[in-house]
């Protein structure tokens, strides 16, 4: 991964100055580094055998998806409260469980799970946090698109308009 890292450092430095902007530049070598993260922490975290949900942040031209995939989640249990670039939310999960996730301030995603773990007859309930930078700043929370389907929780949040807009002069 270290090299991956070196490597893609590498490029961005050679086609910096072909590029509009460096800071897009710096964007795309983030994303590529969180998807290289990623992929390994995969690997190690189901090595493991910690319960914990699994999440997945994408984006489209309008909005900045995330996928949580939760076992057996509480049709009923699920809460989410928005106001302008912030959002917080929690499931529970029919064995007493629960995920809660964040919004901040519309570019921050926040997930804090206690998730009922079985290990060789041992019934225990594990935590975990993880943060994650969102890859399109987000805004107007209040018209998140939620679904809950199949154990998959998908939350759609509409991406901030970061256009310039022209001023008129009088």
């Amino acid at each position: 991964m270290i090299k991956k890292t070196i490597l893609l450092s590498g490029l961005l430095l050679s086609s910096a100055s072909k590029s509009e902007s460096i800071f897009e530049e710096f964007e795309k070598l983030s994303q590529k580094m969180r998807e290289a993260f990623d992929s390994e922490f995969e690997k190690f975290s189901t090595k493991t055998g910690r319960a914990q949900a699994i999440f997945k942040i994408s984006e489209d031209p309008d909005y900045v998806t995330v996928i949580l995939k939760v076992d057996n989640p509480d049709q009923d249990g699920i809460k989410i409260d928005a106001k302008k670039n912030k959002l917080k939310g929690s499931l529970k999960t029919t064995d007493g469980g629960e995920i809660r996730f964040e919004v901040i301030d519309g570019k921050a995603f926040s997930i804090a799970t206690q998730l009922k773990s079985e290990k060789e007859s041992e019934k225990t309930f594990q935590s975990s946090n993880n943060y994650s930078t969102l890859p399109s700043k987000v805004a107007n929370l209040e018209e998140t698109k939620v679904e809950l389907k199949d154990d998959v929780l998908t939350l759609k949040f509409p991406k901030a308009d970061e256009g310039w807009k022209k001023i008129e002069v009088k």
